[in-house]
């Protein structure tokens, strides 16, 4: 860990004696092991978790959405609960960073 708690990446040449694949975490958080693709690009293993979560939540019988309504695909309300989520957590680090800043300058 860095002096401000983030977490340095692991050099590539060390495995950790074979314990550190990741294979067997993605084959039980992701259907098939395989992280969620966006278009053709792979997206990330966090952003994977909340589509996949997202998509759980929207649920449905027959491909409609039971979140919302029934009018809204299933894709279409794992979309919105998936953008709802994104800004909220967006709003959240925003907040979190403009209030420390206002900390750091009252102390001044």
């Amino acid at each position: 860990m860095t002096t401000v708690g983030g977490f340095t990446p692991r050099s590539p040449d060390h495995d950790g004696g074979g314990l550190l694949d990741p294979k067997d975490a993605f084959k039980a958080l992701f259907h098939q092991g395989k992280v969620p693709v966006r278009g053709t690009f792979g997206v990330s293993v966090e952003e994977g978790l909340l589509r996949s979560l997202a998509a759980d939540a929207a649920g449905g019988d027959h491909g409609h959405c039971a979140l919302y309504d029934k009018t809204l695909s299933r894709a279409s309300g794992a979309g919105l609960l998936f953008n709802q989520v994104v800004r909220r957590m967006s709003h959240a680090v925003i907040r979190g960073s403009s209030d420390a800043v206002l900390a750091v300058l009252y102390r001044l």
